[in-house]
Order: structure tokens, then C-alpha cells, then sequence
């Protein structure tokens, strides 16, 4: 029977008989995990009470939806930054490169790798990038005060708590290394000055052979 990994996952995706159907399923389970945590929290909240707060209820649910805000001046730093993409028209950058399964099986079709090259960072995408940071750490810290303040009435209380907020943890991070390397097999990114080192690098080869080749 094949091993049900990631690459395997990915070749399954590819199969027009079976995209429907993992797609189907990568999207209940990421549904499924986020209203796990959204409503595990809104418990938390209702069921326990904060140290230095006791009549607010909303401080877990808080640290769950911070993330968001989060992601988007993430995203948005990345949009920020300038970059180019060697499409599939410019046969010179484009790469075409076979695909191969693991252990020995028969390749398959071969697939077109889409090279994204990033541009030096504007100051623009610079300042968003540092509030992400900045937001990043300030969610760790909240998040430690808030469950560091949470009083329950017995120990074995925090179990369920701990394996939900787990679960969904768990079914995020097998769906973002799935997505991460389908999209590794469709897009390849690298910074410009790698870009420039690499084909200068190439150059003074290719030049050190014609001397050789001359003497």
C-alpha cells in the first residue's frame, strides 16, 4: 500500500478522479479546527474566571482572533515587496523540470516551475514586516498573561482544554505542510541578489574555461 505523505497527498490532488475529494476534505478539516477553537475559547471563557479581570469573558477568544489581524500585515508586507515572476511565455527564466515519485517509481508528466524573484524590500514592506514582528511578540506575551490569570476549580479541567486547543493545532499543521509543498512544486522563490551571485558566478566560469581552452 503507498505511504499517505505529502508528496503523496499532492500527486493524489493532481489526479482529476480524486482533486474534488481532498480538497473536499482539507477544507472540513480547516473548518472543523477553527470552530473548535473558537468555540473551545468561548468556553474557556465562560467557564473560568481571570485573576485580574473577573467579570470579562473574552480574553481567550481575544487571543484566538489576534492572529488574523496578524496574517494580514503579514501578507501585506509581502504584497509590499517588489517582485517579478517569470512566467510560463519567457522560456529563458521559466523552468521545466521532470517530476519523479519516490522510491523508484515511473515519472510522471513533466510540470512547469514558476520562479518568483523578491526585489530588495521598500520601506513600506519594511514597516509592515516590523509590526508583524512587533504584533507577534505582543500575542505571545498576551497570550501568557491571559492563560497564566485563568482559575479553574480542579486540574483534570485543563485537559480538555489542552487536547482541543491541540487537535486543531495538529490538523493546521499537516494542512499548511501539504499546501507548502504543492505549492514547492509549483513555485520557486529566491532573492535577487542570489540571482545576480549566481549568474556572475556562471559568468567567470564560463570565462576561466574559454582562457583555459585558449592556452
Amino acid at each position: 500500500m503507498q505511504r499517505l505523505d505529502a508528496a503523496g497527498l499532492c500527486a493524489l490532488r493532481r489526479t482529476a478522479r480524486f482533486r474534488w475529494l481532498v480538497q473536499l476534505v482539507e477544507y472540513v478539516a480547516a473548518v472543523g479546527a477553527i470552530a473548535n477553537v473558537i468555540h473551545i475559547s468561548l468556553q474557556l471563557g465562560w467557564r473560568s474566571v481571570s485573576s485580574f479581570d473577573c467579570e470579562s469573558s473574552y480574553y481567550p477568544l481575544a487571543w484566538v482572533l489576534i492572529p488574523v489581524g496578524i496574517h494580514l500585515v503579514g501578507a501585506l508586507s509581502f504584497y509590499l515587496r517588489p517582485k517579478t515572476t517569470d512566467d510560463e511565455d519567457d522560456g529563458a527564466a521559466a523552468l521545466i523540470i521532470p517530476l519523479t515519485r519516490r522510491r523508484g517509481r515511473q515519472p510522471r508528466q513533466e510540470q512547469r516551475v514558476v520562479t518568483i524573484t523578491a526585489s530588495a524590500p521598500t520601506p513600506l514592506s519594511l514597516i509592515a514586516y516590523s509590526f508583524a514582528v512587533g504584533f507577534s511578540v505582543g500575542h505571545i506575551l498576551f497570550g501568557m498573561l491571559v492563560f497564566s490569570s485563568l482559575m479553574f476549580l480542579m486540574v483534570s479541567d485543563v485537559v480538555p482544554v489542552i487536547m482541543r486547543y491541540a487537535a486543531s493545532a495538529i490538523v493546521c499543521r499537516f494542512i499548511n505542510q501539504y499546501e507548502l509543498a504543492l505549492m514547492g512544486e509549483e513555485y520557486r522563490v529566491q532573492e535577487a541578489g542570489s540571482v545576480s551571485a549566481g549568474t556572475a558566478e556562471a559568468a567567470a566560469a564560463k570565462t576561466e574555461d574559454s582562457s583555459n581552452s585558449r592556452g
